[in-house]
């Protein structure tokens, strides 16, 4: 078995150009999210035209795209998932495949995560037709993951509603690390990225002149009791051993420097690898906000559920490492650098069958400037996508020819 990983990565080797060429088309025409329009047609045009699949469904989740590889042969059904769209920023990198959409730009690394699906896609799709494979692989290109949409829903929420994880007995994505050294992969086990829900307070007070306050509610003496209070939830509502992360980002109100303001907003977000934990911080961001009918206000809570906790399957993992060993040798594993509290979509598919979500090396040490994401410079070491494709066949591969593994 470790003899053909190696030749799987010798065969991906070779496709390693047209993977860093798709990854620059991408990189050129990012869209934000639940826009991805040209990004879905070119995604699915690749698919049907270069790598030959016929079973490509459209429009789900938005404009996602699900390719299905049924070998017809026995074995379990496994997902590989792969996300799509870009962030409302700036590129300032210059290079020739820069993004070519004012204000737009891929700083996440979405555009290596599709390309590195496609070169997997056509891989496995060489595998199953030469008869080395068995039972069926889904390609799932999900749009959405950066934002939430009207209904408050992202892309991963929308596939899962739609049904893409029917039938499957686990799945894997893997995401861009500016952390971990380019050519490495790295197996967290357990708790890997938070949940993430947004609140909005907005606070009621009673306008008078700033020289009569006895007259009015000061909506901005309230906000800021309660900014206090939401800061002692962590440190003394929640056991001293379990994680929660409250950030309020904004504050607005007020109208003139000599005027009582009789309103306020507020809005943060709220983060926890627990759902207990996530439950109980939404509940005493609740109860907290009883502190402005003590002070003579009145309180107003909205909250705005997000992702929920991303969770790896240990067996997953041990899996997906397991096969990248047998691939690329153990110079290529990285130890674990532990949970996120950055929060992932991927979390409404892997809550639902086994599921395992790698960490891809993309730190080149000859970049200038630090390689972190959401940034108008951010960059990746392409040399890494090679890395990517492989981790992605070889689980999917180990995966089918050992379910027992799984």
């Amino acid at each position: 078995m470790k003899k053909e990983m190696t030749s799987l990565a010798r065969r991906i080797e070779a496709i390693s150009d047209d993977v860093i060429a798709w990854r620059r088309e991408l990189h050129r025409h990012p869209e934000l999210s639940h826009e991805e329009k040209r990004t879905s047609e070119w995604v699915h045009r690749i698919l049907r035209d270069e790598i030959g699949l016929a079973d490509i469904r459209t429009g789900v989740g938005g404009y996602g795209i699900v390719a299905e590889i049924d070998t017809g042969r026995p074995g379990p059904a496994i997902g590989l998932r792969a996300d799509m769209d870009a962030l409302p920023i700036q590129e300032s990198v210059p290079c020739d495949f820069a993004s070519r959409n004012p204000g737009v730009m891929h700083a996440c690394g979405h555009d290596a995560h599709t390309a590195m699906l496609l070169g997997a896609a056509r891989v496995l799709k060489e595998l199953a037709d030469g008869g080395e494979l068995g039972g069926k692989v889904r390609f799932i290109f999900q749009p959405a993951e950066e934002a939430l949409n009207r209904e408050g829903k992202s892309g991963g929420r929308m596939m899962v509603e739609e049904g893409v994880m029917e039938g499957l007995s686990m799945v894997a994505g893997q995401h861009v690390s500016p952390a971990i050294e380019a050519g490495k992969m790295s197996f967290q086990r357990g708790s890997i990225t938070a949940s993430s829900d947004s609140f909005e307070i907005t606070i009621h007070g009673q306008s008078a002149h700033g020289a009569t306050p006895q007259h009015g509610v000061d909506a901005i003496v309230i906000s800021a009791a309660v900014v206090q209070g939401i800061q002692q939830i962590i440190s003394r509502r929640i056991a001293p051993v379990e994680t929660g992360l409250i950030t309020v980002g904004t504050i607005r109100g007020g109208t003139a420097r000599n005027i009582i303001a009789p309103e306020v907003e507020l809005a943060g977000t709220i983060r926890a690898f627990d759902p207990a934990v996530r439950a109980k911080l939404i509940e005493e961001l609740g109860q907290i906000c009883g502190i402005a009918d003590a002070m003579g206000g009145r309180a107003q809570l909205r909250i705005i559920e997000g992702y929920p906790p991303g969770f790896n399957d240990p067996a997953m993992a041990d899996l997906a490492e397991a096969a990248v060993r047998e691939a690329l040798g153990d110079g290529a594993i990285h130890p674990p650098i532990g949970p996120s509290t950055g929060a992932e979509d991927f979390a409404f598919m892997s809550r639902i069958v086994p599921g395992v979500f790698m960490r891809l090396g993309v730190k080149d040490p000859c970049w200038p400037a630090p390689l972190t994401a959401h940034k108008p410079d951010f960059q990746i070491d392409e040399r890494s996508l090679a890395i990517g494709t492989t981790a992605l066949v070889a689980f999917a591969v180990k995966a089918l020819r050992e379910p027992a593994n799984a």
